[in-house]
């Protein structure tokens, strides 16, 4: 059964900035659905063109995290990644706004319902790739999606709470502590460098906006 997610109204002003971009982002794309037969633009027929190119002449132009050239890791490990990768690199115009409307969607769903394990790393790093690359602001024509997709990088970086000291015990909330009340397993309190690249890039584009 589906169900309508859309209002007439404007997100409650009393919401963070950041929220309301989320819901305004999902609500753009709430209903956009493949038509019977059309392109899903996943997986791109040059996904290892994309990944190459990317690798080896974008991503040494602005290194801000390890990723490596193993096709296959990336597929496993980073999915999310991969698609935002595609989306900055692909030669195609059609399959960069295919992906970037994918993208755009994927990330408001996840903020927005929260489920554990969905914000993670890959959202994170595939975020900051998508905001280097992607051009969505140009292909768009929307100047205003640059700045909102900058604040929703930071959404997640505070809901990964590594913007927290590393001294500090990260505690991850999930549905389950949130309903129950109950103490959730605290994770490791060191920020790996991983991660610690992620805010700092994360904060530079906030910062030129």
């Amino acid at each position: 059964m589906d169900i309508d997610i859309t209002y007439s109204g404007q997100p409650d002003p009393s919401l963070p900035t950041a929220w309301c971009n989320c819901i305004q982002l999902f609500r753009s794309h709430a209903h956009e659905r493949p038509s019977p037969g059309s392109a899903t633009f996943w997986p791109p027929d040059d996904v290892e063109q994309c990944f190459g190119t990317f690798c080896n002449r974008m991503l040494r132009h602005f290194p801000f995290m390890h990723l490596p050239v193993n096709l296959d890791w990336v597929r496993a490990e980073r999915p999310f990644l991969l698609v935002c990768i595609c989306a900055a690199s692909s030669k195609s115009t059609q399959t960069r706004l295919g992906l970037g409307r994918r993208i755009k969607q994927t990330v408001a769903e996840r903020l927005l319902l929260h489920r554990e394990g969905l914000v993670n790393i890959d959202l994170l790093l595939g975020l900051l790739t998508f905001l280097a690359w992607g051009q969505d602001y140009l292909l768009n024509d929307a100047p205003s999606s640059l700045s909102r997709l900058a604040q929703l990088s930071m959404m997640v970086v505070f809901e990964l709470q590594l913007n927290r000291p590393t001294h500090e015990t990260r505690v991850v909330p999930g549905p389950a502590n949130i309903v129950n009340d109950a103490p959730a397993a605290p994770q490791s309190s060191e920020h790996t460098l991983e991660e610690r690249r992620a805010v700092l890039v994360g904060r530079v584009n906030r910062g030129l906006q």
